[in-house]
């Protein structure tokens, strides 16, 4: 019985790993492309609300001010030579926002987002 136990813990830590986190992709600290595609697959908190670029231009926006769950947006990303990074577009809730995506760090209207 004690065998059956173990091996059953043993299947279960193959199949559900400790962590929850996902592995894949590059570590939060590492730059990235300063393009939509170093943009997608990021999620980044600002004040009170969240933004998830998915492939783009496709996002999605959770958070206050946010009617039901979640909100479908998009977005655009222009390189900037002058500015050394992208201009950023945001769409979502009838309005348009404008920001800077630089690989590391990205505003959007005056916020800095803290990447998750």
């Amino acid at each position: 019985m004690k065998n059956r136990v173990a091996a059953a813990a043993v299947l279960l830590l193959m199949f559900f790993p400790a962590s929850c986190s996902p592995t894949s992709g590059p570590p939060q600290n590492d730059p990235l492309p300063a393009t939509a595609d170093g943009l997608s697959g990021t999620t980044w908190e600002f004040e009170g609300f969240t933004i998830m670029f998915l492939d783009p231009p496709d996002l999605v926006v959770r958070g206050d001010g946010v009617d039901g769950p979640e909100v479908c947006g998009s977005y655009r990303v222009e390189t900037d030579a002058f500015a050394g990074g992208a201009i950023v577009e945001v769409t979502g809730l009838d309005r348009t926002w404008a920001g800077t995506w630089d690989g590391t760090s990205l505003v959007i209207d005056g916020m800095d987002g803290i990447r998750r």
